[in-house]
């Protein structure tokens, strides 16, 4: 989960604001100029949501500002511990430039990385990149960064860019909307080498699709592939692969206009192709939530099973006693969301006796703990815990109840069963 900055630390934010107010941009406009959605730059205003670098690149470029210290902004957010972030970045660099030391990691022989130095040619390059970073960490009354005034700060070129791009993963056939950042269906970030994807994808988001998901596109893509897309761009390519609105769902497909008729192609020539009917040309395009730009086999594909047994995997996840323990954190406006993780299931089932516990942490502190039994998941689930995706991806799902558009501390009375307060020795993170 991204660190969500303090509401007197969110300097960038409020000088994004200000310099739009100053040029009488309403945040639709604004918006609209940046390609998000007006919901997402008013998170990013308010500070809620911190924003991918190539999003915070082009906020810079819109109000005459300076990209740099956009993106420096961005993962300052994110790394509160700058010396220790760069330390790492250096580590990782001295693995990237010694063909010797791949060599002793490949041969697992002992490699010792800590006090590796970077190479001199990198290092005013980082000084400065750190100098620059201090900056956004200083205290407002030290210095503003939402005021007007413009911000210089000496930095030397040749610094690299990150090679990686932030992505959205949607859970299988979820609607990324106008903006897949704020979609209901996210399930977690992801981040790819941009060498992967073709320049300045817009809008990017990606999906581990289930069967049906990709039923038309079978030969091209299996289910549980990372495909990445970016947002339609307007034309329409029969050799290209779109994500397709169809029956309040998702699905995968080649596609063919005709006239208002939207065909959905076969997978082969065995297959009938599929038609939705469309008021005009304009309700045809809105069809169409996005095209495929990169397709990557993983593990997560046919064939690939868990060892039976093997605990699963993740940052958070861990045993204690008898539970099987994940972490879940409040994120604003959208609650506690849980992942129904069908390797969690599975491993219950393989320790009879044991539950799924997750921590429902809020403010740094453990407000409730969910606790279920294997049965019990499934009941709660209902018919997610049954839809055909559900043994690949699983399922995130909202579990409190909805108020004023928000969601609140009131648990879903499907899920309010399951749920108890933490102990005092229960309650630290």
């Amino acid at each position: 989960m991204r660190p969500k900055p303090p509401h007197d630390e969110n300097l960038l934010g409020q000088r994004i604001r200000n310099r739009r107010e100053a040029r009488g941009l309403a945040a639709y406009a604004l918006a609209h100029q940046v390609r998000i959605s007006p919901s997402y730059l008013s998170l990013i205003e308010n500070g809620t949501k911190i924003p991918s670098d190539d999003i915070a690149t082009r906020l810079a470029r819109a109000l005459d500002d300076d990209p740099e210290l956009y993106r420096a902004w961005v993962q300052a957010s994110r790394h509160p511990d700058l010396r220790q972030h760069l330390d790492r970045l250096m580590q990782v660099q001295s693995f990237r430039s010694s063909p010797e030391l791949r060599g002793r990691l490949r041969r697992g022989e002992h490699v010792q990385l800590a006090g590796n130095q970077p190479p001199a040619r990198h290092a005013s390059a980082i000084r400065s990149a750190l100098e620059r970073l201090k900056l956004l960490q200083l205290r407002p009354v030290e210095r503003d960064l939402s005021a007007m005034d413009e911000l210089t700060v000496p930095f030397e070129p040749g610094f690299p860019e990150t090679a990686a791009l932030e992505i959205p993963l949607l859970s299988d056939g979820a609607d990324p909307g106008e903006d897949p950042w704020i979609a209901d269906g996210v399930a977690e970030t992801i981040w790819l080498d941009r060498a992967l994807l073709p320049p300045d994808p817009e809008l990017p988001f990606a999906y581990r699709p289930g069967p049906a998901m990709v039923e038309r596109v079978r030969r091209s893509i299996e289910p549980g592939d990372l495909v990445v897309l970016a947002a339609f761009d307007g034309s329409i390519d029969p050799s290209r692969i779109y994500a397709v609105r169809q029956d309040q769902r998702i699905v995968l497909s080649r596609v063919v206009p005709h006239g208002s008729i939207l065909l959905l192609l076969p997978a082969d020539e065995s297959g009938r192709p599929a038609s939705i009917e469309c008021r005009d040309e304009a309700e045809l395009a809105e069809r169409l939530a996005g095209v495929v730009v990169a397709t990557l086999r993983t593990f997560g594909g046919p064939g690939w099973k868990r060892a039976p047994g093997e605990r699963p995997s993740g940052r958070s996840v861990r045993v204690e006693g008898d539970f099987l323990v994940r972490d879940t954190e409040w994120r604003e406006p959208y609650g506690w969301r849980p992942v129904q993780r069908p390797e969690d299931v599975a491993w219950l089932e393989q320790h009879p006796g044991t539950k799924m516990r997750y921590r429902l942490i809020r403010d740094g502190r453990v407000r409730f703990l969910l606790e279920l039994s294997p049965n019990e998941w499934r009941e709660a689930l209902g018919r997610y815990g049954r839809s055909p995706s559900w043994e690949r991806n699983g399922y995130v799902v909202a579990i409190t109840q909805r108020r004023g558009g928000d969601y609140t501390e009131e648990f879903q009375e499907r899920w309010s069963r399951y749920v108890r307060r933490p102990e005092p020795e229960e309650e630290k993170v």
